[in-house]
């Protein structure tokens, strides 16, 4: 337990929320964004969505902009790579065996406090967890280390393993041997100020929307596993110094959008009408237009 609640929602894992990509897309986009070095004959001049891909390769261009986040250690056939967002990083990943390619808002990842004390309370408030999965690397000298342990919240996810999920939300702790988190964080906020916020103006991520087929049932579990945060609303609630969750009822279980905080919303709005990138418009937000990024909702909103 934490003082803000259960635990943070602003991730330094790069896990938290995911988006899962298209491998061939992804090495492409992150390549052409600068954040990845790829062979020249992974790259597909025949790619039948050349245009989402070169509207989400300007979308990562910009958070290049704003901060650069260093991958993690290697792990056999998982193709990934990441972008700070102020509060929360995002990494777009493939998983070895993962059955459903499209691009999707995959869920987020919580900072416990301490893991074994998490999980002895998640247990006492009756709440369900997975399997420890723990990254374990080799030294070149033969030594083993852990680098971080994640467990899966089941019920708030239909899979232990994020290959065949549609809603994956767990816990996720660092080993301090291998990362400071606390340092790491604010590094790139330091570099996302220093950068101007990029052309979007990007200052961090207010919220992930998370859709529920039974809300009645959902919202008990959500505030069950984030007492004492109190709900801001009936179906919101803010944690620690992260974005808020927020549920909405839906057809299907699963992370529906991320809104994001931007410097200024007349800015984005102008960065995204040059690019051809601007969807739907109020007069306090702007999505990103999902064909353009395929299909994935990502709203603007002024900070």
């Amino acid at each position: 337990m934490n003082r803000n609640g259960f635990a943070d929602t602003h991730r330094e894992s790069g896990l938290a929320p995911g988006v899962a990509l298209d491998r061939r897309r992804l090495r492409k986009q992150l390549a052409d964004a600068g954040h990845v070095a790829t062979n020249p004959a992974d790259r597909s001049h025949h790619d039948p969505h050349r245009r989402s891909a070169r509207a989400v390769r300007l979308l990562h261009r910009d958070v290049a902009d704003a901060a650069r986040v260093a991958g993690d250690e290697p792990r056999a056939g998982v193709i990934t790579g990441g972008v700070g967002f102020g509060n929360v990083n995002v990494e777009a990943i493939q998983v070895p065996g993962q059955t459903d390619s499209r691009p999707r808002l995959l869920g987020f990842a919580f900072e416990p406090s301490a893991l074994d004390e998490s999980l002895i309370e998640l247990n006492r408030r009756g709440l369900t967890t997975g399997e420890r999965r723990p990254l374990v690397a080799a030294g070149a000298d033969g030594s083993k280390r852990t680098l971080w342990t994640n467990v899966t919240l089941r019920d708030f996810s239909d899979s232990d393993s994020a290959a065949d999920a549609t809603i994956h939300i767990f816990l996720s702790e660092y080993s301090p041997t291998y990362v400071n988190v606390d340092d790491r964080r604010e590094r790139l906020r330091r570099q996302l100020l220093a950068s101007g916020d990029g052309s979007l103006g990007v200052v961090d991520v207010k919220e992930v929307i998370v859709g529920a087929v039974d809300l009645e049932a959902a919202r008990p579990l959500w505030q069950k596993l984030l007492d004492p945060t109190p709900s801001a609303t009936s179906n919101t609630w803010q944690v620690g110094g992260g974005p808020s969750v927020r549920l909405v009822r839906a057809s299907e279980s699963r992370i529906e959008a991320l809104v994001v905080r931007v410097a200024s919303l007349e800015r984005a709005k102008e960065f995204l009408r040059k690019t051809q990138l601007l969807g739907a418009e109020t007069a306090s937000q702007v999505t990103i237009d999902p064909s353009k990024v395929a299909g994935l909702d990502l709203r603007l909103v002024d900070r």
